[in-house]
């Protein structure tokens, strides 16, 4: 029986060792906790629009089907001074940002950072800013390429949910 009682000693003294260094995990219920997630979606809170904050852009179509909206995609770049002007004026905008998040799930992606490359090279990007509307497929609803004002960023936002709504004829 002395075997055993080292072997417990043994156990005990492990069992202290890793809960004084925090390398213990918590159990509950004999299942291990794990840790979840952020919630989602995320908002980048640089304007009042609410751009989801993801590298995956199939999250952002998901919550384009659950909601049942379009996603408006935007390519920029860091050094685009037009989408500078944009985030600084049109995304302050009250009535702009109110009317966008509620039609629209939001996404900016720029277009020389992690997968924005290959997004711009999917969708043929190749001025900034470069605004697409999509369905939660990725299909292209309707497009515009250069930089807006809030009028007609309202105009064409408004065009895109028309087009949407358009039932298929196929």
């Amino acid at each position: 029986m002395k075997w055993t009682s080292k072997i417990y000693s043994t156990l005990l003294i492990i069992a202290v060792l890793l809960s004084v260094t925090g390398c213990n995990k918590k159990v509950q219920h004999g299942l291990e906790e794990k840790e979840m997630p952020p919630p989602f979606p995320i908002y980048n809170e640089s304007t009042l629009v609410n751009f989801i904050e993801t590298d995956s852009i199939y999250r952002v179509f998901d919550l384009a089907q659950k909601e049942n909206k379009l996603t408006l995609l935007e390519f920029y770049t860091d050094w685009c001074l037009p989408c500078q002007i944009m985030d600084e004026t049109v995304y302050q905008n009250k009535i702009v940002s109110r009317f966008l998040n509620e039609n629209f799930v939001n996404y900016k992606i720029n277009a020389e950072k992690l997968n924005g490359p290959t997004l711009g090279f999917l969708y043929q990007v190749k001025q900034y800013p470069t605004f697409l509307f999509l369905n939660s497929k990725g299909r292209i609803i309707k497009r515009h390429n250069g930089s807006l004002n809030q009028t007609e960023l309202m105009l064409i936002s408004e065009e895109a949910m028309r087009l949407f709504h358009i039932p298929d004829t196929e």
